[in-house]
């Protein structure tokens, strides 16, 4: 069976509403992986981070390197972004269900009151979310709350471990790892199809130590960089049969 990892910093309710589905396993997931992760049917590696609206307001710039993180360690990464908020003339107002749960009320204001505003905040999050989408192979989708963000992500783990679909064929979508400063790491791990990822591209660089040494290199060489099967599939997009 298929195991849903979850981060130990995630809620604790949206673990229980996960464990009533599946099998879950709550652990210390290493930082540079997304909050809950998990392989798929056909071995891909998927991947969700959480990021909750006030705290996603507040520092766009951080929300952006952990989620060049988190690209780097999966197949398909997805940005959850959980609240109600709006724009105002400041920045943003976020919203806070009431107990009964008929009400939102105005929680908190991003920034706050008594620091600069900031009018071009929601443009920048709206920027920021459709180059995700549109530009970085992201899926991005919004919750209301931690119930709603639990359905969600139950939702992605149950459908990718479905063999087939009767609605549209199944697929991964192709995200664009995060840029790195060295041209030859970052051209190698934007080679799409090839699996080699930013780590991987680091580890032939520093062999290699150019883009055309690296993909012109022995076998051998790059399987003792990269191992077999991860050369294989290397060696097969980059059409070489030997």
């Amino acid at each position: 069976m298929n195991l849903l990892y979850v981060d130990v910093h995630e809620p604790y309710e949206i673990l229980e509403l996960l464990e009533q589905s599946h099998k879950t396993v709550r652990a210390s997931i290493n930082p540079s992986k997304p909050d809950y992760a998990w392989t798929d049917i056909k071995g891909f590696e998927r991947g969700v981070t959480r990021k909750q609206m006030g705290e996603l307001l507040g520092d766009l710039d951080a929300f952006e390197d952990q989620l060049n993180r988190d690209i780097a360690s999966c197949d398909e990464i997805t940005a959850l972004f959980e609240g109600v908020a709006v724009p105002t003339g400041r920045g943003a107002q976020i919203f806070k269900r009431s107990a009964d749960g008929k009400f939102w009320h105005p929680y908190t204001e991003i920034p706050r009151p008594e620091a600069r505003p900031q009018p071009g905040l929601w443009k920048r999050f709206e920027g920021l979310r459709w180059s995700l989408e549109h530009e970085c192979g992201v899926s991005v989708i919004s919750t209301v709350d931690m119930e709603t963000s639990a359905h969600a992500i139950s939702a992605a783990f149950r459908q990718s471990m479905k063999s087939e679909h009767t609605t549209l064929q199944r697929y991964v979508i192709p995200h664009i790892p995060p840029f790195n400063i060295n041209r030859h790491v970052d051209n190698l791990a934007r080679l799409k199809g090839a699996g080699i990822g930013v780590e991987r591209a680091k580890k032939l660089i520093a062999t290699h130590n150019t883009f055309y040494d690296t993909v012109v290199a022995p076998v051998i060489m790059i399987e003792n960089d990269i191992g077999v099967a991860a050369t294989e599939k290397f060696l097969s997009t980059l059409g070489r049969w030997e």
